[in-house]
């Protein structure tokens, strides 16, 4: 069980819809320290369009926007394995 005040905050870059279009986001959250070393997420604290964001929070998003790219490939490819796994099981 977490104790109050001993979370961190964290700045995460990602995708979030609005209404019928997709936009870069930084989501200020929450975690909850959950044991020594695991942190558990807890809350949004705010979701921002990059945009709308600092000079300084877009260069930081610069930084970080290669592993975000990566990551979003890398779940691409495991989703397409799961629908060719399905199309096979169906066939």
């Amino acid at each position: 069980m977490s104790r109050p005040g001993h979370g961190t905050f964290e700045s995460e870059l990602g995708f979030a819809k609005n209404g019928a279009q997709w936009h870069l986001v930084v989501r200020e959250a929450r975690y909850e320290q959950a044991e020594p070393e695991n942190l558990v997420f807890d809350v949004t604290m705010s979701v921002r369009n990059l945009l709308e964001c600092s000079r300084d929070v877009r260069i930081d998003a610069l930084r970080l926007f290669p592993l975000l790219a990566q990551e979003m490939r890398d779940e691409a490819a495991s989703a397409l394995k799961a629908i060719q796994d399905a199309k096979k099981f169906v066939k």
